[in-house]
């Protein structure tokens, strides 16, 4: 390679790492790549959640937490269950929002069949559940107010043979409850509400 043919190369080399260190890249990038990570993150936060839930399949550890309650390994299992909740929500449902701002902003024709394709599967996989209305809201109580309060109950299936559960009059007490979640939550039969249902499903 020549003198000249290298000067050439070192030119082509700094505008091509220049391009690369642009404004233009970087949100290009943050486009392709932004999702995927908070998706990998929601993921492994969903994971973690999970794996903790797996000893209450096991009588002698869940009949440890409901007779002792207040023992130190109940206590240190409800607040890591606490923590892993609240990482699960804090990723979950930001998530939702950035993927809809990018809908809006990138694909504002109603016809466009990214757009349709979005819209559809959010309808199925989110708008017809309506266990999403309590998961956002708890999103709020642990971005504004605490972590939600966990009690262990009985379990009625063999995976939890106890059960995680936040108390609805905790989510209802918090004044900015819009009022169709307000309502689903009044309705209902039972004040414990299941965590890992929530979570879960």
């Amino acid at each position: 390679m020549t003198q000249e043919e290298r000067e050439r190369l070192t030119v082509e080399l700094t505008a091509i790492d220049e391009y690369l260190a642009s404004a233009e890249v970087f949100e290009k990038l943050d486009r392709v790549q932004g999702f995927h990570s908070m998706a990998r993150l929601t993921t492994s936060n969903l994971a973690d959640f999970e794996a903790h839930l797996t000893p209450l399949a096991t009588p002698a550890f869940a009949k440890q937490l409901l007779d002792a309650p207040t023992a130190p390994l109940s206590l240190q299992y409800v607040e890591r269950l606490q923590h892993l909740a609240a990482n699960y929500f804090l990723s979950a449902v930001p998530l939702l929002e950035l993927i809809k701002l990018h809908v809006d902003a990138h694909y504002p024709d109603p016809a466009n069949r990214t757009r349709v394709q979005y819209e559809r599967g959010l309808d199925i996989s989110i708008n017809q559940y309506s266990g999403h209305l309590v998961v956002i809201q708890l999103r709020h109580f642990v971005l504004h107010r605490a972590l939600p309060r966990i009690t262990m109950f009985p379990g009625a299936h063999h995976e939890e043979l106890a059960t995680p559960t936040i108390d609805r009059r905790q989510i209802l007490a918090d004044g900015r409850v819009k009022a169709n979640l307000r309502q689903l939550l009044e309705q209902g039969n039972s004040d414990d509400l299941s965590l890992s249902g929530l979570i879960r499903d």
